[in-house]
């Protein structure tokens, strides 16, 4: 008997588009992306770039994006813009942006996808992602 994960048209993974945009007033941002354990990105942030990733289907995962070794400026500004987060079509930035967490040098922890601060913003799937799509989404717990 054939169970529905096993039909051919099942998918079996995630697909994660990161599309990340910086500002070089003041110099290049230096920008680290990291899904769990595996760096996708490390270096200057020259120009936009977009980020994709194929994670399992069930896996839980931690999308962590990092701005580095800014110099703070009165007139002009380095930072990186979190232009969109897609995870499996489903749109985290901008409409979910409140979910995630920025630390960074200056303690500033409203909902954001603009990182101006050396820092990281980090987005937690503590479970598998359409159990939590589920509920952030406010549609109650999915039954596992």
């Amino acid at each position: 008997m054939t169970v529905f994960s096993e039909l051919l048209a099942t998918e079996h993974s995630l697909t994660i588009k990161i599309q990340l945009s910086p500002i070089v007033d003041n110099g290049v941002p230096i920008c680290a992306v990291r899904i769990n354990d595996s760096v996708e990105y490390y270096g200057q942030l020259l120009d936009s770039i977009t980020l994709v990733k194929q994670l399992s289907l069930l896996e839980i995962f931690d999308i962590k994006i990092s701005m580095l070794d800014k110099r703070y400026s009165e007139e002009r500004e380095t930072a990186i813009i979190i232009k969109s987060i897609l995870i499996d079509g489903f749109e985290i930035v901008p409409y979910y942006t409140h979910l995630a967490k920025y630390y960074n040098d200056h303690d500033y922890n409203q909902a954001t996808s603009y990182l101006g601060f050396n820092g990281t913003w980090q987005l937690s799937i503590d479970r598998p992602f359409y159990q939590w799509q589920h509920q952030a989404t406010n549609q109650g717990w999915l039954l596992t």
